[in-house]
């Protein structure tokens, strides 16, 4: 993989999460800040799922609960 390609695709990550942000403060009412973290989070994970076409199983599922509330606590 060339120098660019690497670059524009490490671009695309923040690229599409301020997107998401955008469509979302601006078509969303004000007062609905779960809604809005949901709209937002959601489309990546989807897209995570369609990449992987798999769901955590047996501890990881745990783990992946773990580590969303842990994000969640810090981040918010």
């Amino acid at each position: 993989m060339s120098l660019t390609f690497n670059v524009l695709l490490t671009a695309l990550a923040p690229t599409v999460w301020g997107s998401t942000y955008i469509v979302t403060t601006g078509l969303l009412p004000d007062g609905y800040p779960i809604a809005a973290a949901t709209l937002r989070a959601l489309p990546v994970g989807l897209l995570l799922l369609l990449v992987v076409r798999t769901l955590p199983s047996g501890r990881w599922i745990g783990r992946a609960f773990v580590l969303g509330a842990r994000n969640f606590a810090v981040l918010w």
